[in-house]
């Protein structure tokens, strides 16, 4: 299996091949910072995650397939500090 990060590599290498106006400089400098040790990988997806809203975070996931199709959303669901579903809370 590809990683997440050598797809997204692949994916804007591509586009910026083909010398398209929408250029992605940061992006591309960024994967290339991680790919050097500059930036931890981790940090750089919980920073993304953090500044993305809700519905941009599950629509990217839905659109790479990262959550089964069945996934359900529950907002009233109460979440822990690190956004996961508290374990055996009852309301």
């Amino acid at each position: 299996m590809v990683s997440a990060l050598a797809s997204v590599k692949c994916i804007m290498t591509s586009v910026s091949n083909r010398k398209t106006k929408m250029t992605r400089e940061a992006t591309i400098q960024i994967l290339d910072m991680v790919e050097q040790g500059i930036l931890d990988k981790d940090a750089v997806i919980k920073a993304c995650l953090n500044y993305l809203s809700e519905d941009e975070v599950q629509d990217m996931a839905e659109a790479n397939e990262f959550l089964p199709t069945d996934w359900d959303f529950d907002e009233d669901e109460p979440l822990d500090t690190d956004g996961d579903p508290l374990k055996g809370h009852r309301c």
